[in-house]
């Protein structure tokens, strides 16, 4: 009996030890269950830091692009503006201005500067008064006829070199906006 119970007692040891073993990978499980997560946890931070850090880039450079665009379409509508006015100075106006008007009629050249003007900056009496003026034949107009192309062709000047200090103006903005792209695609690259 004694030998059974020496046995049982000896089964009853192995149990324990083994009950201590387990219990032993146990609280080593959970200590490297702790610093996995804290190594997670870690390592989320940085990621959402960098998902931060992305996100403001490209925002960034959304917007820088939004205001490249922007400004190139007025750096854009300038030179347009410009170049019609250019033309319309030296084409049509002088055309009008000499009486000779070639194939065309007064009217049709008169027509094709009309919406030019809408760009100068004319009072309503000389607004009012151009048409009059300029579809005169140069021997029909009087001293106010002239006096208003005259002014005409001044505003035509002014718009133009106004226009023209816009677009040198514009040049370094358009290079700045350019760099400030080219800097958050940069960024974007980098986060």
């Amino acid at each position: 009996m004694q030998a059974s119970l020496d046995a049982e007692n000896e089964k009853v040891a192995g149990s324990e030890a083994k009950k201590l073993e387990l219990e032993e990978n146990i609280q080593a499980a959970e200590v490297a269950l702790t610093k996995a997560q804290s190594v997670t946890a870690a390592h989320q931070a940085e990621l959402n830091l960098a998902c931060s850090a992305t996100q403001a880039a490209n925002a960034e450079l959304t917007q820088a692009r939004e205001a490249q665009k922007a400004g190139d379409a007025a750096q854009a509508l300038a030179q347009m503006d410009e170049e019609a006015l250019e033309a319309a100075l030296v084409g049509d106006l002088v055309k009008l201005k000499s009486g000779d008007v070639g194939d065309a009629t007064p009217d049709v050249l008169y027509q094709k500067l009309e919406p030019l003007l809408l760009k100068l900056e004319l009072d309503a009496s000389l607004r009012s008064a151009t048409k009059p003026a300029l579809l005169n034949t140069p021997m029909g107009r009087g001293v106010f006829d002239k006096k208003v192309i005259e002014e005409l062709e001044n505003s035509f000047t002014a718009k133009v070199e106004q226009l023209n200090r816009v677009l040198a103006d514009g040049q370094p903005a358009t290079d700045a906006r350019v760099a400030l792209v080219a800097e958050a695609e940069h960024k974007v690259a980098d986060a």
